[in-house]
């Protein structure tokens, strides 16, 4: 019976580790393996036509997801198809469904109306009493002045250089790595264009590959047939973000401001 009872306790031991080996491989994996993903786009100028391909692979593979400008989307799993759907026929059925329930949705809004009428009657009785339970907090709107008032502030100019590295760097490792092909672009206005070549000439540096990028700044533009590539750390992006969420000098500039509600 002792025996029997330790050889049970053994393999409820190994299931356990063997779950928690899984669990904690998984993690490391989600982590610390990238995910790599690859875009070909395609803009003809002359029959004003757009196409483009995206893959997502995690994994070696293991993990694959595609998505076409015909609204195709299609996922594996160790090369066993789960999903291929066409997002465009799905979403004229969601489309046909949306006309028919359409006659019930104005019955409702016509009742929310109602009920929006005596809620606002309400809310601006509440509003006058509240005006003298203020606190004396000072309230900016939000304009370029204020903002940069702010932003020179003492109390939370480290807090906000240390929001503007983790927000370069989940850019930084998002962006993609490596470019082929060629591009030429151009907009109705030629100072526009300037400033978007000034821009890409400056990420130039940051691409790998052989590609070519024309302005055209005598007429709006858009032509070429160009591929990119990157990978993304999952770890990189993790970390950062839980900084930003956790920044209080972030949080403090974003409570500072109040919401013009007429201006919108």
């Amino acid at each position: 019976m002792p025996g029997a009872l330790i050889t049970i306790l053994k393999i409820f031991g190994t299931v356990l580790l063997s779950l928690f080996l899984i669990l904690l491989i998984s993690i490391f994996a989600i982590l610390f393996v990238p995910v790599r993903y690859k875009v070909r786009a395609r803009f003809g100028a002359e029959d004003n036509s757009k196409d483009f391909h995206a893959v997502i692979r995690w994994l070696l593979g293991i993990f694959y997801l595609s998505f076409s400008s015909d609204m195709s989307l299609t996922i594996r799993i160790f090369g066993i198809r789960f999903i291929k759907t066409d997002l465009k026929s799905s979403a004229k059925e969601k489309d046909e469904e949306n006309k028919d329930t359409d006659k019930n949705k104005d019955k409702k809004k016509k009742k929310r109306y109602k009920n929006k009428k005596n809620a606002d009657s309400k809310k601006k009785s509440d509003h006058k009493h509240g005006k003298n339970k203020k606190s004396s907090k000072k309230k900016y709107k939000f304009t370029k002045e204020s903002l940069f008032e702010l932003l020179r502030s003492p109390s939370l100019e480290p807090g906000v250089r240390s929001a503007l590295n983790d927000i370069y760097i989940i850019l930084k490792e998002i962006f993609p790595r490596f470019m082929s092909g060629n591009l030429t672009f151009g907009f109705d206005a030629p100072d526009k264009t300037g400033l978007v070549y000034g821009v890409l000439c400056i990420l130039h540096t940051k691409l790998k590959g052989s590609y070519q990028i024309t302005p055209d700044f005598e007429k709006e533009i858009l032509n070429g047939d160009f591929t990119v590539k990157g990978r993304i750390f999952i770890i990189i992006i993790l970390r950062s973000s839980i900084r930003l969420i956790f920044n209080r000098d972030l949080k403090k500039l974003i409570s500072h401001f109040e919401i013009d509600k007429e201006n919108k």
